[in-house]
């Protein structure tokens, strides 16, 4: 899972290492702060922590993508750090390690949501330079936060651990736990877009359409993630059957290895979402990722080997 971030401003180190900086607000800040100051260096102009300044900041940004492919990643952590802390400047927000996201920020009003996921942010951004402008980002997200806000009426109460999660998915067998879990997430959506999400490849690119609008925004749920991913498995399960399996999430708690299983080929659905909003992959899209199961399971009859 993504730690890189976190890794990269410890020095390597995770935060549940004995040695973890106390301080994890002043690290990020640290981080934040040189990439205002290599900011300021590549363009000539002050930058401040503060959302007004990411202009300048994808200036810095674009002279730096042409000047060189090779970006170090401190820079790109140092510039997710920036993003998170200007995102706190202007809407508040905690920092906090996710188990399966790595490096969050939160609301501090209610710790319940994925937030936001800056390292996710700052690599697209690198990646797509001007494509992707991060001073519209923050000219919207106050309406995208109202948004989030009007909708929590329909998650009440606080967030599930990843390892309640993890129980509440070994409590039924797995086919049970995969099809109410795959219903909760049509339910989630009924409620939130008052339309029924289909339940075929058509729902799944609705679906992926909202997962990657929503990689950087505060509101969602860690469960509503599992649910798209158990959704998407049944809609592969229905078109090409399939067993879910549950050997590896029990023995890890961890409901990424959820695996929908055919006797020459496992797949990860829950684990696929995760993939998505975290490194926001170009390319392969839920659809082909299910589509290419025919063809995947084929490869792998003729050379088990390939897997």
């Amino acid at each position: 899972m993504p730690f890189r971030l976190i890794k990269t401003l410890l020095g390597g180190r995770r935060l549940a290492d004995p040695e973890k900086v106390a301080d994890l607000d002043q690290l990020i800040r640290h981080g934040a702060d040189r990439f205002a100051e290599w900011a300021a260096d590549q363009t000539g102009q002050e930058v401040a922590l503060a959302p007004r300044a990411v202009e300048v900041v994808e200036k810095a940004i674009e002279i730096a993508r042409r000047s060189s492919d090779d970006i170090p990643n401190q820079l790109v952590s140092d510039c997710a750090a920036f993003i998170g802390e200007a995102i706190r400047a202007r809407h508040g927000g905690e920092w906090e390690e996710d188990p399966l996201l790595g490096l969050v920020l939160r609301r501090p009003e209610k710790i319940d949501g994925v937030a936001a996921v800056p390292l996710a942010i700052a690599e697209k951004k690198w990646e797509l330079g001007e494509q992707l402008s991060i001073a519209r980002f923050f000219e919207t997200l106050p309406q995208r936060i109202e948004k989030e806000r009007s909708f929590e009426a329909y998650r009440s109460g606080p967030a599930r651990t990843t390892e309640r999660i993890a129980e509440e998915l070994l409590s039924e067998t797995p086919i049970t736990t995969a099809t109410q879990t795959a219903r909760d997430f049509r339910a989630f959506w009924k409620e939130r877009f008052r339309i029924v999400l289909p339940n075929s490849l058509q729902g799944v690119r609705e679906a992926e359409r909202f997962l990657r609008s929503q990689f950087f925004l505060f509101g969602l749920h860690e469960e509503t993630l599992v649910q798209m991913g158990f959704f998407v498995g049944e809609v592969g399960r229905g078109l090409f059957e399939g067993e879910w399996k549950f050997d590896e999430l029990q023995a890890t708690n961890d409901p990424t290895r959820a695996a929908l299983v055919w006797p020459e080929l496992p797949y990860y659905p829950v684990g696929k979402i995760y993939k998505l909003i975290t490194e926001h992959p170009e390319g392969e899209s839920l659809d082909e990722y299910l589509r290419l199961i025919p063809s995947a399971r084929h490869a792998l009859k003729s050379d088990p080997e390939s897997l």
